[in-house]
């Protein structure tokens, strides 16, 4: 599957390893899973939404990666389930997206959900860190 979004062309292959080009240059960025799903795809997300005043929250995972620790040159990233959700709140890709578009303050942990992020224009793939072969990504709205 290829998609262009202004100068980025996405190429998402089946293998989830994923090349990113801007200008026709690509940048490297390169995603294996580091997990094996146990979710069925149908609600491969968990997302949980947090209110404070204004400011709207969503924090999204692959659901497999919930309740892991990744460590990699003195950064932490703990995929928690108070935060990233539980069970009873697994999600779809349409879900996720209709609330990335609502929300003011992303975070995003895993590839499924960072590769459909960058698809649909929310995340730019040079922001996108790399914890122990996980891919990171937080987002706000002006």
């Amino acid at each position: 599957m290829e998609r262009v979004v202004g100068n980025l062309r996405l190429a998402v292959r089946p293998s989830a390893v994923m090349e990113i080009k801007i200008r026709g240059r690509n940048v490297g960025l390169k995603w294996r899973r580091a997990y094996r799903s146990s979710v069925p795809d149908a609600r491969p997300f968990r997302m949980r939404i947090h209110r404070q005043g204004r400011e709207v929250l969503v924090a999204v995972s692959d659901a497999a990666l919930v309740g892991k620790v990744f460590r990699e040159e003195g950064r932490r990233l703990h995929v928690h389930e108070d935060f990233y959700g539980s069970r009873s709140d697994a999600a779809d890709a349409t879900e996720v997206v209709r609330q990335l578009a609502a929300c003011t303050i992303a975070n995003l942990v895993g590839v499924d959900v960072v590769t459909l992020a960058i698809q649909h224009g929310f995340v730019h793939p040079e922001n996108v860190l790399d914890i122990e072969g996980v891919p990171h990504a937080q987002m706000c709205t002006a």
